[in-house]
């Protein structure tokens, strides 16, 4: 992984394969401190556990069709959200929506 930051906000980029789906991803975005709260939790609406393990919620997100993955803070629980990608990238990066200081929210990218 590797990070820089940009805007005040650290975002970490790695590539990760889901061998089950047909779906590869191209790359995740880390963001910390935000949350995308204007996009609905579209799985499991009251969040899953919160030691689920962040391979487990990547695997979760491919195979519901989500890009974006929330988790409330160390001890709080994931949320999958599905919303454009480009519109997402925008808000997450100009950083203008959900400043959340406990919150870290992944962005997926999937290839085409």
């Amino acid at each position: 992984m590797n990070k820089k930051l940009i805007g005040g906000k650290s975002i970490t980029k790695c590539v990760y394969t889901n061998t089950v789906m047909s779906k590869t991803v191209k790359s995740i975005n880390r963001y910390e401190g935000l949350d995308v709260y204007p996009f609905k939790n579209e799985v499991e609406w009251h969040g899953f556990d919160k030691n689920m393990s962040f391979g487990e919620m990547v695997n979760l997100a491919i195979n519901n069709d989500c890009n974006l993955i929330t988790k409330n803070g160390v001890g709080g629980k994931w949320y999958l959200k599905r919303a454009d990608y480009e519109e997402a990238k925008n808000k997450l990066t100009d950083g203008t929506i959900g400043i959340r200081p406990r919150y870290i929210c992944y962005l997926i990218e999937y290839t085409e």
